[in-house]
């Protein structure tokens, strides 16, 4: 929630002409902020890219730690991209939840 009120706060200022904002969606949050760098997830960069594209934030830009049924560890490099295209992982389905009883 905190995060949304910085992400609010800010478009207020660039709205409102107090601040600039340009934002590569290529190279990703250079700002240094703490979400992205130490925990996977996105932050008000990110999500004010995402209003003003007037789209969901896309999954891409959550470490896969974070999905329902993502990995703990990954082995690989992971880097935050900005993929709306990016298919949504299948995991385990309701019905199989029972398979094996």
């Amino acid at each position: 929630m905190k995060e949304w009120s910085a992400t609010k706060r800010m478009a207020d200022e660039i709205e409102n002409g107090e601040e600039e904002f340009e934002f590569d969606l290529d190279k990703g949050c250079t700002f240094g902020c703490e979400l992205p760098a130490r925990y996977g997830l996105p932050c008000k960069h990110w999500m004010y890219t995402s209003m003003v594209e007037q789209c969901q934030l896309p999954l891409s830009l959550f470490h896969p730690c974070w999905h329902f049924d993502g990995p703990a560890v990954l082995h690989d490099h992971w880097v935050m991209t900005w993929d709306p295209e990016e298919p949504e992982a299948e995991g385990p389905m309701l019905a199989d939840c029972h398979a094996s009883d």
